[in-house]
């Protein structure tokens, strides 16, 4: 699967800059970061449901985050 999005050149540079420092590449520091910061956003158990109606209800605001967990 692909994610793709646009940043400005100062953000990219900060981004590549991070990731050379941390030994990894562009994209297993991102892939790092986004994993993590999901992980902190919502249960994994939130994060799991197939379709993704779980994740959504869960940022509509109807669904309760630590049900199920």
């Amino acid at each position: 699967a692909r994610l793709n999005f646009r940043l400005p050149n100062e953000l990219k540079e900060r981004i590549e800059k991070a990731a050379t420092i941390s030994g990894l590449t562009v994209t297993d520091f991102a892939i790092n970061v986004l994993v993590t910061s999901a992980d902190h956003s919502a249960p994994p158990s939130a994060l799991q449901m197939s379709g993704g109606v779980r994740i959504r209800q869960l940022f509509q605001g109807r669904l309760d985050p630590l049900a199920g967990a």
